[in-house]
């Protein structure tokens, strides 16, 4: 189920609640805490975090 979460959250072009009622949580704050538990953070979060991760623009050492 973890993989399945962050696959889709990777998927920019779904909502957070898309991604949620596609997994079939019945509600966004079932699977907010869900992701909380299981992911150390919001699925907000994670995106932000991961997603800025793979746009940063790295200097080159």
């Amino acid at each position: 189920m973890k993989s399945a979460i962050i696959n889709k959250l990777a998927n920019e072009n779904a909502t957070v609640s898309e991604v949620a009622y596609s997994l079939n949580f019945s509600s966004l704050s079932q699977f907010t805490r869900f992701c909380k538990k299981n992911l150390g953070c919001t699925p907000t979060e994670w995106r932000k975090v991961n997603l800025l991760r793979e746009d940063a623009d790295f200097p080159e050492a």
